[in-house]
């Protein structure tokens, strides 16, 4: 174990008192589901992980996952800098996934590493956290440095001697700077390679906000320059009195900026009160108190001020926005932090306020030079070094690995007792096969007994399929008939999947009973749905499903999802695998297909899915391998646990969350609504195939005196 994780367990007594911490503090307490680990996001296994710390390294993450292909998982320490990474992943079409980074401790980051099971981490700039890399590292996942600096917390563990130990886990570091290269190359035992400041790049947005008049943009000042910046603008000569946009670096100072510019009389108005994000004529200050639209304001500007160059303390931030577009600069004396970046174009250098009037025009004079970094080499330099393929398991649930042992002696003996027939089997007069996973957890086990059931109606049976109900909303041990109900409260949400593609479904927590209900009602054969696992009931074939990505399912249950000790048992007859490789396709099994079946609105089919930004509420095993094939952008997304009954007052809950935006679910969420959501949605299906079914699995003849479905 390492020592970041080493140290994490023993500090474990304290987490609740920095739990409270941030339950305490207004700003975070909203994202504290996610801090905590407990509330999901759509992530998909595969991903590649980016780390920023703030708005500031926002940026640059985002100039990264535009280079590397999808799915992308993008974590950020701030609230704001969250914000302004969700409203980028709203536009990739579900490639990019955005959320909070949970507490640097395993217990709050098991579960988020378990689900995406990255090919890469990337930490962008100077940000670092060490249990987060060594709970990666432990998968086997390649960690890198991506646009990395010696920031002033990396200096002081240096000087500490720790610095090398904290970082062992990064395997390479993309150095900004020349300095940067030799203070890595000195206290790191990683790969250190050459790059840039990520900013470099020409990936604005439109603006959100219309400017009437010609203007300048502060950006990240900090401290007293909002103070100078407007004496400047009051100092401006006529004809290129421009009106200045000053954005703080933290939006807890808004209040604060706002009654220094009140201050100075000068006409100005705040973002925040802009109709339609119209700016009035005549304002002389615009006081952007928004997240994630300075970037968009830059490339129009005459002239940009790089914020904290007044401040030694800071060394200033990165010119490299204005950079990257051509736009002039303008700076203070103190550029220790970002010197090389500055370096890489000319700027205005000021010393005092009565410069600072005179240095707007003077930048707009500059020379257009525009900077941008080698997109093309950086893209192949990571792609080189990510992962080929998944990392190795990591539990969801570390802390219940004690009681591992426990399960895995009580299933080892149930199975025994059954395989040496010391325990009664029920068999019916039709065959039975049943379809299922020794993973509890998103293996698609209903995909999978659905296209076995299609393939054996398209063979002349009457085909029943036995589910168990889970969490249906009436309770009880009764068995439910498609025949007298075909809604999710009596046969589950998969079974009224089932049911909706035309089969006789039977529903009941009593297995042996919903397949002898099924033979009664006339089924030639029983497709068991989920009953690898049920053993009372006689089986004629055993079909296991199993995921490509996870055959081992992150461990056995309760740390894990495996119900066995082995992912494919002894006993099953085949094996289909989805989402395989030559590499991870285990041998004999049929590789399956799963992708998103056709759109739907209400009852109606639709050639295409809605448009523009859409909110999806999900409450399926595996989120984000339906997200990723949607390609839809996702404008909010609510992810409930698999099978959560929705009520009425969820249902509306829904409907005012959505505001107005088209509402898309996977059809397993669907069957479960109650009226008044249930014909308004946009859905889709999954559907799963195979070229070729083995006919071992088939010998049985159809009874074609029975009239098919």
């Amino acid at each position: 174990m390492s020592l970041a994780k080493t140290l994490s367990w023993l500090a474990t007594p304290l987490l609740p008192i920095w739990v409270l911490a941030l339950v305490l503090n207004r700003r975070i307490r909203r994202d504290m589901k996610e801090r905590l680990g407990l509330l999901m996001v759509p992530v998909a296994q595969d991903s590649v992980w980016i780390h920023a710390s703030s708005v500031g390294e926002v940026a640059g993450a985002i100039n990264i996952a535009q280079l590397l292909p999808g799915p992308v998982l993008l974590t950020v320490d701030t609230d704001t800098g969250v914000r302004v990474a969700r409203r980028y992943a709203q536009t990739t079409s579900g490639r990019v996934v955005a959320m909070v980074r949970p507490i640097d401790h395993p217990l709050t980051l098991s579960r988020v590493v378990a689900d995406c099971r990255p090919r890469a981490l990337l930490f962008v700039e100077s940000v670092w956290w060490p249990v987060l890399a060594a709970c990666v590292d432990a998968a086997g996942t390649p960690i890198m440095q991506v646009s990395a600096k010696a920031g002033p917390a990396s200096k002081r563990l240096a000087y500490l001697g720790l610095y090398r130990r904290m970082t062992a886990a990064s395997q390479t570091v993309f150095a900004r700077s020349s300095d940067d290269i030799h203070w890595f190359s000195k206290h790191s035992d990683a790969e250190v390679l050459s790059s840039v400041d990520t900013k470099l790049s020409d990936s604005a947005a439109n603006p959100c906000v219309v400017i009437p008049s010609d203007y300048v943009v502060a950006a990240s000042t900090r401290g007293e320059e909002e103070s100078l910046l407007v004496v400047a603008r009051q100092w401006q000569r006529e004809g290129r009195a421009w009106m200045i946009v000053i954005a703080p670096r933290h939006p807890e100072r808004f209040a604060e900026v706002s009654a220094v510019v009140a201050a100075s009389g000068l006409t100005w108005v705040a973002r925040s009160r802009c109709v339609d994000g119209v700016v009035p004529a005549g304002v002389q200050v615009l006081l952007l108190d928004s997240i994630g639209e300075l970037s968009s304001l830059i490339p129009e500007a005459k002239a940009v001020f790089v914020g904290g160059t007044f401040h030694e303390d800071i060394g200033g931030h990165s010119p490299a926005e204005a950079y990257a577009v051509g736009v002039g600069v303008v700076a203070g004396p103190y550029r220790t932090s970002n010197h090389e970046t500055f370096a890489l174009a000319p700027f205005i250098e000021v010393n005092s306020r009565e410069e600072l009037a005179e240095s707007f025009v003077r930048a707009s004079e500059l020379t257009s030079c525009v900077v941008r970094f080698d997109k093309e080499l950086l893209r192949e330099q990571l792609l080189e070094r990510c992962r080929k393929g998944l990392g190795q398991v990591v539990s969801p649930r570390p802390w219940a690995l004690p009681l591992v042992p426990i399960w895995a002696a009580v299933s080892a003996v149930r199975h025994w007792l059954y395989d040496r027939k010391l325990l009664p089997v029920v068999r019916l007069s039709v065959p039975v096969i049943a379809v299922g996973s020794t993973n509890a957890r998103g293996s698609g086990k209903t995909p999978a007994a659905i296209m076995m059931a299609t393939e054996l109606r398209r063979r002349g049976h009457r085909v029943g399929v036995a589910v168990r109900g889970y969490r249906r909303v009436n309770q009880g041990r009764y068995v439910a008939l498609s025949t007298d109900s075909m809604c999710a409260s009596e046969l589950g949400d998969e079974g009224a999947l089932i049911a909706s593609k035309g089969f006789l479904v039977a529903a009941g927590p009593r297995r042996v009973s919903t397949a002898q209900a099924l033979e009664e009602a006339g089924a030639t054969v029983v497709v068991f749905e989920d009953g690898l696992g049920h053993r009372r009931l006689h089986r004629d074939i055993d079909i296991a499903i199993v995921d490509g990505r996870n055959l081992r399912a992150r461990g056995l249950i309760p740390a894990g999802e495996r119900r066995e000790w082995q992912p494919i048992p002894a006993r099953a007859d085949g094996v289909l695998c989805q989402y395989a490789d030559e590499s991870s396709l285990p041998p004999g099994a049929v590789p399956v297909r799963r992708m998103a079946g056709g759109w739907h609105h209400g009852d109606t089919e639709i050639a295409k899915g809605p448009s523009g930004d859409v909110a999806l509420f999900l409450g399926v095993g595996r989120p984000g391998d339906f997200v990723r094939d949607l390609a839809l952008n996702i404008g909010r997304s609510r992810i409930f646990d698999d099978h959560e009954p929705i009520s009425e007052e969820t249902a509306q809950e829904i409907l005012t969350w959505a505001a107005g935006l088209p509402i898309v679910c996977s059809a397993k969420d669907r069957v479960r609504l109650p009226p008044g959501l249930f014909d308004r949605v946009w859905w889709r299906d999954v559907v799963m195939t195979a070229e070729d079914l083995p006919e071992s699995w088939f010998l049985f003849s159809p009874l074609t005196e029975v009239a098919t479905d």
